[in-house]
């Protein structure tokens, strides 16, 4: 993959955690009945594979233009789906977003009818769903393929892309977890208070992403940052300008950070992704999940309420979690596939990458991205002021 669209990707992804905030503002009987009853529900279950079968054939056959409102590049991954595409007839009118917080404006001023998909990173989808009727719930009948997602993302263990009735709001197709990225040569961080050590002082990056940060944050101390009190979110702060006194910038873009570990001028990036060393090209520098804990971000596509054309929208979600299409769209943005049948056929650079042999322990200790939720403590927004004094050098 040529550097340049690497970084496109990158740049995707940093917009993907930079201002959640404002969109998240301030989840045995062998009677002759019994068999006669079998043998109905029997042809009960065919005739409703078959008007299943039905159903997927003519989302397969759906084609028409899509009008797209997301992140650059999930509507084709800057060309790796464009067969799969092709093959289902579908042309995008695509506009791309600078933050979540433009499908929630663009919805509550009127402007979001006919808008047939959406793609964002999920952190919950309660912003999304408090302005009426934004997202159309989805079966699994619609979506076949959304049989076929790892069990965690199946069963929403996070409670965030389902609906009360457990229909689908928010369709996960990639995600990644967040960590230290080293230059394997000079450091061997394993804890974020490896990156407090003297020797690393002027020579750690931060992006500056606070979704990213508070999450980070937050997981370190074993808090959970959709419930943060005013007390954690001291000492969550605390924790965060101990990183900050070792940085040697706060960088404006992952794009950035990937040039200062390219040139030596950094050691270690607080909040990297594995993603980062694929971006390099350099086989030195690597990804470590922190001892203390980490989250990971997930990418997933919804359907408004208002599309025009719902139909051509399911049958491209369908075809993004084919099991072959997801390990390819995966490995162009080197993130981890949620599709249980595309482990194995990731790229061996890809299956490197991510604890693809221990998700249940990997999840187990590490959560999805949550942000600050202010029912019950503090809210994105009082986070966001201390973050905004601790950036500025407070």
């Amino acid at each position: 993959m040529a550097f340049t669209r690497q970084v496109r990707l990158l740049l995707a992804l940093l917009l993907s955690f930079t201002l959640f905030a404002a969109a998240c503002g301030d989840g045995d009987d062998s009677s002759d009945t019994d068999s006669s009853e079998d043998a109905t529900e029997e042809a009960a279950a065919e005739e409703e594979t078959g008007d299943e079968a039905e159903d997927s054939e003519a989302a397969a056959g759906a084609g028409g233009e899509i009008d797209y409102l997301g992140w650059e590049g999930y509507d084709n991954f800057f060309g790796a789906a464009d067969g799969p595409i092709g093959d289902l007839g579908i042309t995008f009118n695509s506009t791309y977003m600078g933050a979540p917080s433009d499908i929630a404006s663009r919805f509550a001023s009127g402007g979001g009818e006919g808008i047939d998909l959406l793609a964002w990173t999920s952190a919950n989808h309660a912003q999304y769903r408090s302005i009426e009727g934004t997202l159309s719930p989805i079966t699994e009948d619609e979506v076949p393929n959304l049989k076929g997602l790892v069990s965690q993302f199946n069963d929403d263990t996070w409670n965030q892309f389902k609906d009360d009735d457990g229909n689908w709001l928010a369709i996960p197709f990639s995600f990644a977890p967040l960590g230290i990225t080293y230059n394997s040569t000079a450091v061997e961080p394993t804890s974020y208070a490896d990156l407090l050590d003297p020797s690393l002082t002027g020579r750690v990056g931060i992006p500056d992403v606070p979704g990213l940060h508070v999450q980070a944050a937050s997981a370190a101390l074993g808090y959970q940052a959709e419930t943060l009190t005013p007390e954690e979110l001291e000492e969550v702060i605390a924790f965060m300008q101990e990183i900050w006194g070792q940085a040697r910038v706060l960088s404006p873009s992952f794009g950035d950070i990937i040039g200062l570990l390219n040139s030596g001028e950094i050691d270690a990036a607080y909040g990297g992704y594995p993603g980062l060393g694929a971006f390099t090209e350099n086989p030195d520098i690597k990804t470590v999940f922190p001892s203390e804990g980490t989250f990971s971000f997930v990418e997933v596509y919804s359907i408004p309420a208002g599309a025009d054309n719902r139909e051509g929208a399911l049958a491209f979600i369908n075809a993004m979690l084919d099991p072959a299409n997801n390990a390819t769209i995966n490995d162009a943005l080197a993130q981890a596939t949620t599709v249980s049948d595309a482990i194995p056929l990731v790229s061996e650079a890809n299956a490197e990458l991510y604890p693809y042999d221990d998700l249940d322990g990997f999840f187990a200790e590490n959560s999805v991205m949550t942000l600050p939720g202010g029912a019950n403590g503090v809210g994105m927004g009082e986070f966001i002021e201390q973050y905004g004094a601790l950036a500025a050098g407070g």
